[in-house]
Parts: C-alpha cells; structure tokens; sequence
C-alpha cells in the first residue's frame, strides 16, 4: 500500500529458470474430489468381496445395492464431526423405502434438527455397529449422514483421511443395513 491507503501491484516478470523454482517452492495444489459417475450398466458395479456375501447371507440378508464410493476427507473421520457424510447427488441408486423416507424428511419440534432412522452398519472388519442415519438439506443439496457412534468406527478401523470406501446397503428382515468396504491409501 501506498501512503494514500490505495493498493499498488507491481508485476514481476521472471525468466523460465526462476519460474521452476517457484514451483518448486510453491504448495501444491489440494486434491479434487473424485466423483464416481453413476453406473449405468451392471458391468460398472464394483464386485462384493465373498467375505462380505457369506456375512450378508449368515444374517439373512437381500437386496444388496452398491450406493457410493467415497473418498474419506478430514470432517469424515474428525472426532469433533462424528459423521460420515454421504452426498445424495454421488448415490447410484434408491435405498430406502417409502416410511424412511418420511422419517427422513421430518423435523424434531423441539430443536428443529433432523430426525434420524436407526441403522445397524457392517464394517470392513465384519463388526456391527448401531448408528443414526439422517438427512441434512443444505439449500437445493441434500446430504446422508451417518452419525451417532460414527467416530468409533473410525477409531476401531484405523480410518484416515485419503482412504478409498465403498457404501452398499441391504435389509435384514426388513431392517435397513449399510456395509462400509474400505480401500486403504498405502503411502510409500
């Protein structure tokens, strides 16, 4: 700034030589995200894992559907957080039936939060855990996301910030279920 308070820029030209080690000293850039795109075909979905069927079948489940793959950022595995979000527009496919969906919609009166559908969830580890399953409208976007005891399946499956995860659902008597398929980032 000047002595008037106005701002004064000033372009540097630099030659080809200067210009590398700029970059050389310059962060780089924070990932994208990766937006799977919506499988059109049976032949996109990625296969379940047999350990993962033989599991789905010793519980009795069926209607077994592929919903998302997601990369896990910082607010997904953060303690404070305690949720796993899951972006309606990144889900392949209808889960849930005509009563969740109402329940989902609904508000609590006393607090104006969300109303959340119970939701027992398979880890890659085969445990099941209960969690909350709400929706979260954020003006024209809608947002799942999976809280209660959330931040306990992330410290007991040693879930980090880059790692790969795939989301599928199935019932079990009737009762909604989400299986977590997790693809570890190996850093070399």
């Amino acid at each position: 700034m000047d002595f008037q308070g106005k701002r004064v820029t000033q372009k540097r030209h630099c030659n080809s030589e200067e210009r590398v080690e700029i970059e050389k000293l310059q962060p780089l850039k924070k990932q994208r995200r990766m937006i799977m795109p919506k499988p059109g075909s049976e032949d996109v979905l990625p296969d379940l894992p047999i350990e993962f069927k033989n599991m789905i079948r010793e519980l009795e489940g069926c209607d077994v559907k592929f919903l998302m793959q997601k990369q896990l950022y910082d607010t997904d595995i953060s303690m404070n957080n305690n949720r796993l979000s899951m972006p309606h527009s990144q889900i392949h496919c209808e889960f849930l039936n005509a009563n969740e969906k109402a329940i989902l919609n609904e508000r609590e009166r006393d607090r104006r939060l969300p109303c959340g559908i119970e939701v027992v969830v398979l880890d890659p580890c085969l445990r099941l855990f209960n969690l909350s399953l709400k929706r979260w409208g954020m003006g024209s976007v809608s947002i799942y996301n999976l809280v209660k005891n959330w931040k306990r399946v992330v410290k007991e499956n040693h879930l980090q910030s880059g790692d790969y995860m795939e989301i599928w659902s199935f019932r079990v008597h009737g009762n909604l279920y989400l299986l977590l398929n997790c693809k570890k980032v190996i850093l070399q």
